[in-house]
C-alpha cells in the first residue's frame, strides 16, 4: 500500500485577503487543481504557503479554495518593495515556508525575480528541510530579456546582461541541489540539462478529469460538421518561434494540400 504524501507548494504568486476569505486568481486555482488531482488519493495533505496582498489589488478574477482539500497560507506582503523584502518580509517568510515545509514529504519549489528571491529563498529552504525538493521553471528569463531587446531594435544593457548572469547562476544551482527538476520546453532544458542529473522536459499538456470529452460527444461533434460549419482551428497566443505556431502552419498546409 502507497504512503500518503504530505505536498507542499511554496511560491510568489499571490494570496488575496477579503476578510476572513482566502483567494486566488483563477488560472492559479486551475494550475493547483491540475497537480493537486495527479496524485489521486495519495495526498495526505496539500499545503500552498504564499505572499499575501489585500483584495481590490487584482488583475485577475479571484476564487476561493474552500471546495477542496487544498489549504492555503497567507505569508510576507506581497507588494513589498525590494528594500523591505530584504530588512523584513524576508524573515516573516522563511518562518512560514519553513513551518510549512516542517512536515512535508514533498515541496514543490521554482525560480523568479532575483530583486525579491521569493522562491529562490524558498527552494533554499526546501533544499535544507527533510522534504523531496521537486524544482519547475516553466520560463526561460534569459531567452525573453533577449527576445525584448531584439524587438526593440537594442542590445543589452548592462544591468541586464548582469541580471541574465546572476539568474544563470541562480538556475544552475536550483537544477544541481534540486532532487528533480522540469523545465517547460525543449530550449530552456538544452540550456540547463547538462547541470544535474535528474532534469526533465514537460509541457503544458495536463488536463481535469472534468475537461475530458467522452467518445460520445465527439462522435456527434464529427457528425454535425459540414461545409456550413467546418472545422476551424484557433490559436490563442503570442506569434513566437518558441511557441511552434510555424509547425501548427505547416500541419494545416499539408492538410489542405491532402484535401482537408
Amino acid at each position: 500500500m502507497t504512503s500518503k504524501i504530505n505536498y507542499i507548494v511554496a511560491i510568489h504568486v499571490p494570496i488575496f485577503i477579503d476578510g476572513a476569505k482566502k483567494l486566488v486568481a483563477t488560472d492559479w486555482r486551475r494550475a493547483l487543481l491540475l497537480l493537486r488531482e495527479s496524485f489521486g488519493d495519495r495526498i495526505a495533505s496539500f499545503k500552498v504557503v504564499a505572499p499575501s496582498c489585500p483584495r481590490g489589488s487584482e488583475e485577475q478574477n479571484l476564487e476561493t479554495m474552500d471546495d477542496t482539500d487544498i489549504e492555503l497560507i497567507p505569508s510576507m506582503n506581497y507588494h513589498c518593495r525590494a528594500r523591505t523584502y530584504w530588512l523584513r518580509e524576508r524573515s516573516i517568510w522563511l518562518k512560514d515556508v519553513k513551518s510549512a515545509l516542517h512536515q512535508a514529504d514533498i515541496a514543490h519549489l521554482g525560480l523568479s525575480d532575483l530583486y525579491r528571491p521569493i522562491n529562490l529563498d524558498a527552494f533554499n529552504a526546501g533544499v535544507a528541510s527533510n522534504a523531496f525538493a521537486v524544482f519547475f521553471r516553466d520560463t526561460d528569463e534569459i531567452a525573453k530579456l533577449e527576445q525584448l531587446a531584439q524587438a526593440a531594435g537594442k542590445s543589452l544593457p548592462l544591468k541586464t546582461q548582469i541580471y541574465s548572469a546572476l539568474y544563470k547562476r541562480a538556475m544552475i544551482h536550483c537544477v544541481r541541489k534540486a532532487d528533480i527538476s522540469f523545465l517547460k520546453g525543449q530550449a530552456l532544458f538544452e540550456r540547463y540539462r547538462d547541470y544535474g542529473d535528474t532534469v526533465h522536459t514537460f509541457e503544458n499538456t495536463s488536463f481535469l478529469t472534468s475537461d475530458a470529452v467522452s467518445p460520445d460527444a465527439v462522435t456527434r461533434r464529427a457528425a454535425s460538421l459540414s461545409s456550413d460549419r467546418p472545422l476551424r482551428l484557433v490559436y490563442c497566443g503570442r506569434f513566437e518561434e518558441r511557441k511552434g505556431v510555424a509547425h501548427s502552419i505547416r500541419i494545416i498546409a499539408e492538410a489542405r494540400r491532402l484535401g482537408a
